[in-house]
């Protein structure tokens, strides 16, 4: 009986000790900018907390390898998601980070491009909508503001 209280005290602090450790690495209240490395093309994020805005993708996976390092494993959602032009080097990943994260706010300019990677990611963009994602046409001098 006694070791099975010293085996449960034992968890406990364990318990609390990893706990403190998760709050002071993902809880601060300073904002940060993160220019992700994607290769060719951009992707921006910056987040306070635990709301994130991300700006473009870049084209290949390299994104979610940055998002992996600045965001907790537990945290699938991108308050804010801005799409600034239809090139692939921007938008390319778009779609497949819209399959694993999910999305509060979408900004996508409209564009006359016509590419299977921007079919893509109307498609992947249409299908956010019903879960409560709200689409954005973006305008000149808009401001967005951090809760």
């Amino acid at each position: 009986m006694k070791n099975s209280k010293n085996y449960l005290f034992l968890i406990l602090v364990i318990i609390v000790i990893f706990v403190i450790f998760l709050q002071k690495k993902w809880t601060d209240e300073s904002m940060k900018v993160v220019f992700c490395d994607v290769g060719q093309g951009d992707s921006i994020l910056i987040h306070q907390d635990f709301f994130q805005i991300l700006i473009d993708s870049g084209k290949n996976e390299r994104v979610l390898g940055c998002l992996g390092h600045f965001l907790p494993p537990w945290d699938r959602q991108l308050e804010i998601v801005i799409m600034t032009h239809g090139d692939e080097d921007h938008i390319g990943f778009f779609g497949e980070i819209l399959g694993i994260y999910d999305a509060q706010m979408m900004f996508f300019p409209d564009s006359d491009k016509d590419s299977q990677t921007i079919r893509g990611l109307k498609e992947a963009i249409n299908q956010e909508i019903p879960q409560g994602a709200s689409l954005k046409q973006p305008i000149l001098g808009q401001t967005i503001g951090f809760p």
